[in-house]
């Protein structure tokens, strides 16, 4: 239960669709069992061997498997299941006179009295833009897809001309930072909110992870969760630190 717990807190700790929080319920009745599942966006994705793999230890492949699911209430997963919407979802934002778009897969809960709905995905959420600062140069904007894609690497591998490199957010938030460390070292600190990176540490060969870092989260081996906060990773130019 304990595990189950810590999956919950990353997903949010209640129903995507209500609301219906994991805590109250555990407070009103002492437990949270049978009241909420994983709702798999596309049934396709789920593991063969999904029953096994949820209720494991913390793993790498219990979160990818969860990765492919929104927490949603007993109530409104029957409901889910029973109106079996899929579509397709696109989103066109433009800032700072560049454009992104991207299309999104996923599951349409309707409420028809309400004449409103919830759209639930299992892909990353790349479109938001990005105010980049690159050494002394001015700040450009780019799209989180081409940060995960290009730049974020190729800003490393051409340091110390690229240095320090400073990721923010629309809004101005810094969210990540890079910058020279020594002669062919790097440094990047970036906020947990962040979520562009994934990572697993620290691994030794052989070794089970003690944290991993994934979809601005970050989760511990013995049941952490965290939502906030930064993270530093130093390493070698040249050295693949960063994975989408």
């Amino acid at each position: 239960m304990a595990n189950r717990e810590q999956l919950y807190r990353y997903k949010g700790n209640q129903c995507a669709h209500c609301g219906l929080g994991v805590q109250e319920i555990l407070d009103r009745f002492g437990t949270f069992a049978c009241v909420f599942e994983f709702n798999h966006i596309d049934p396709i994705k789920k593991h063969p061997d999904y029953d096994n793999v949820i209720r494991r230890v913390i793993s790498t492949e219990q979160l990818d498997e969860v990765d492919k699911c929104v927490l949603l209430c007993r109530n409104c997963h029957g409901i889910a299941h029973a109106q079996d919407d899929m579509v397709e979802l696109v989103v066109q934002v433009t800032a700072a006179k560049r454009t992104m778009e991207q299309r999104f897969k996923g599951q349409l809960i309707l409420d028809l009295s309400r004449r409103a709905g919830k759209f639930f995905t299992d892909q990353q959420v790349l479109f938001l833009p990005y105010r980049v600062s690159v050494g002394a140069r001015k700040p450009r904007v780019l799209f989180g897809q081409e940060l995960l894609d290009r730049y974020l690497v190729s800003y490393i591998d051409n340091l110390p001309e690229a240095n320090p490199v400073v990721v923010r957010t629309w809004d101005k938030q810094e969210q990540v930072r890079i910058e020279l460390l020594g002669e062919d070292g790097y440094r990047i600190t970036h906020d947990v909110r962040c979520p562009l990176f994934m990572a697993e540490l620290p691994v030794e060969r052989g070794e089970v992870p003690m944290f991993w870092v994934r979809r601005g989260a970050v989760l511990g081996r013995e049941g952490q969760v965290f939502l906030n906060g930064t993270l530093t990773y130093e390493g070698r130019i040249g050295a693949k630190v960063l994975s989408g």
